[in-house]
């Protein structure tokens, strides 16, 4: 089973991160399969391009904050990597078991102001 994993978050991450990439607002009539593959897909997607929140988070701090970007930028960054990678942890690990039962499908980082994706503009 341990040979066969990489295989199998391959094809995942295949499968499903187009489909998490294409932005949905949140509610879905897919069927519970596909809105498994687009959350699991979207936390995978989150933790690999996690690194890229640093790189948005300056770029929004200098626009919102043109002047005291310095100050805030310390505190953003953190904060954001933070909600961002619970917001993965609860994709991947949590979210799966809830899916079934609704049809949003929103992640977490919705709540606080964050795009899907870092690599997504606001």
């Amino acid at each position: 089973m341990i040979k066969k994993t990489p295989v199998l978050v391959a094809f995942l991450l295949l499968v499903s991160l187009p489909a998490g990439l294409a932005g949905v607002d949140g509610h879905t009539d897919q069927g519970v399969g596909a809105r498994e593959g687009m959350v699991i897909g979207r936390g995978l997607g989150n933790i690999m391009t996690l690194p890229f929140e640093i790189v948005s988070t300056l770029k929004s701090e200098n626009e919102m904050h043109p002047k005291v970007w310095p100050i805030t930028f310390i505190p953003r960054v953190v904060t954001n990597i933070i909600v961002r990678a619970v917001s993965a942890v609860n994709d991947i690990v949590f979210y799966p078991w809830i899916v079934p039962f609704t049809d949003d499908i929103s992640p977490m980082t919705e709540s606080f102001g964050l795009p899907d994706y870092p690599t997504q503009s606001n």
